[in-house]
């Protein structure tokens, strides 16, 4: 990497069951987008959580001729899993170059779907509990959850608990979702984005809230036995550990 450069970095998280909090060495860079494409803003850092299946776009530098830049995972705890530090790569600061890099301080617009207070329309729980191999991972006690149908244009705010002992990444497959607040307080990241998932922590509800577009199939989430005309889509823990239970 030449010196005085800004770069951007696309980390993808392509294990199947960990998390990792890549860092460089505690300096700053800018976090511009994740699964769900660019943020509305971006936003300065000096770490990102990534869950399996996630993705960041990070704008990364400038740097001083000489310098070393480690690119590593923080340790994290998860609960019942405990995630060590570890090194991936390291970037060494070479001649300086020119650097045509800008970053907007509006990367893109995105419409919120919920303004004001709203009741959510379903609650959510993820469970777990122990069995002769290991755990039994459940949606609202059950293995195999259905849900009644998500209609098109219909705003969907959803309460999610995790009520097991460690985090998960949550997700809803084929449609992406606003992050409204977490136990109450606002994000971590303050900036609107959308998400194919979410990582919920042992904490209190996570609310988040998501509308199906017109143009797709009505039912973006499970169902017993789906007519013509809908999709069933499912809404899962990511880990390749929880899809015994899906």
């Amino acid at each position: 990497m030449a010196a005085g450069q800004a770069e951007r970095w696309r980390l993808v998280y392509a294990a199947s069951s960990h998390y990792v909090r890549p860092s460089l060495g505690g300096r700053q860079f800018t976090i511009l987008g994740g699964d769900g494409g660019l943020l509305e803003e971006p936003v300065p850092a000096t770490e990102v959580l990534l869950t399996p299946g996630d993705w960041a776009d990070l704008a990364v530098g400038p740097f001083a001729e000489g310098e070393i830049i480690t690119l590593e995972s923080l340790a994290y705890d998860r609960g019942m899993v405990k995630e060590p530090p570890t090194r991936y790569a390291t970037v060494r600061i070479g001649p300086p170059a020119p650097s045509h890099a800008s970053i907007p301080a509006t990367l893109r617009s995105i419409e919120p779907l919920v303004t004001s207070g709203v009741a959510p329309n379903r609650t959510v729980h993820l469970q777990g509990r122990p069995s002769l191999h290991g755990i039994d991972w459940r949606i609202d006690g059950q293995a195999h959850h259905h849900v009644g149908p998500v209609r098109v244009g219909e705003l969907q705010v959803w309460d999610v608990v995790n009520q097991t002992k460690m985090d998960h990444p949550f997700h809803l497959h084929g449609f992406f979702f606003q992050v409204l607040a977490v136990n109450g307080a606002p994000p971590g990241i303050p900036v609107l984005g959308r998400h194919h998932q979410h990582p919920l922590q042992r904490t209190g509800p996570h609310r988040l809230a998501a509308r199906r577009p017109a143009g797709q199939l009505d039912v973006p989430l499970p169902h017993p036995r789906p007519p013509r005309r809908r999709h069933d889509g499912p809404l899962r823990c990511h880990p390749l550990t929880s899809r015994r239970n899906p």
